[in-house]
């Protein structure tokens, strides 16, 4: 797929971040920076690069010092905190390093968990998209009501890809999720996101160091490219 026509679903213009008042200790300084609707992204840094201030940045948990961001057309700066909570848990969908399921609830209730903060849809459609995509997903019947704690890790990464697409959002961003997997649960985990975000048309900004992963992607971006901070 072609995206250098296509209108930007993420555009930063001259975005800088600092932590403080002090802009020479800015963090972020990224002159532009953009990625098309459906693209799929890996970006690779090294520790204290501002990959996780970038995410946070791409989410609505932080706002620019400097600059514009737009992101699912939405102006982000602009935007009060409730307005951002809201943006982030409708068009944002978040896969973690050690997935943040919730241990003791069941692979039914981490996904209607999402999907009640997340979505307009009535409670009598709950239960109808979270089957739907289970099953999609190939998770087993036997599976759904069992404690996350109960389950093994493969079956743990489809339930974090459906908790992170039930409310079907333009973006899902993936902070190294694989980073402790084998081979094995690894290459399965890719396939399956992969194949998920294809399904929904969903834009993928993955963060990884592991630039095996990089035949999956359209594009591998370096934040030593994107951000021009000085070390």
């Amino acid at each position: 797929m072609s995206f250098k026509d296509q209108r930007p679903l993420i555009e930063l213009n001259q975005v800088v971040f600092s932590y403080t008042t002090d802009s020479s200790r800015c963090v972020l300084n990224i002159p532009s920076w953009s990625v098309s609707d459906q693209e799929h992204v890996l970006l690779v840094g090294s520790s204290g690069s501002g990959k996780s201030t970038l995410l946070n940045l791409l989410s609505g948990l932080l706002i620019p010092s400097k600059g514009a961001m737009t992101v699912a057309g939405h102006t982000l700066e602009k935007m009060n905190g409730r307005e951002r909570d809201k943006f982030r848990s409708t068009h944002i969908g978040y896969v973690a390093q050690n997935f943040n399921l919730i241990p003791y609830l069941s692979a039914v209730d981490n996904i209607k968990l999402a999907l009640h903060f997340g979505s307009n849809t009535s409670n009598k459609r709950f239960k109808v998209e979270i089957v739907e995509l289970l099953a999609q997903l190939n998770i087993s019947q036997s599976h759904w009501n069992k404690p996350i704690s109960q389950l093994s890790i493969g079956q743990q990464q489809r339930i974090a890809i459906a908790r992170a697409i039930i409310n079907k959002p333009k973006i899902i961003i993936a902070d190294e999720p694989t980073s402790s997997l084998d081979q094995s649960n690894r290459d399965n985990f890719m396939s399956i996101l992969m194949e998920a975000t294809k399904t929904h048309d969903t834009t993928l900004i993955f963060v990884s160091h592991d630039l095996s992963l990089s035949r999956y992607f359209d594009r591998i971006d370096s934040m030593s490219d994107i951000n021009k901070t000085e070390s």
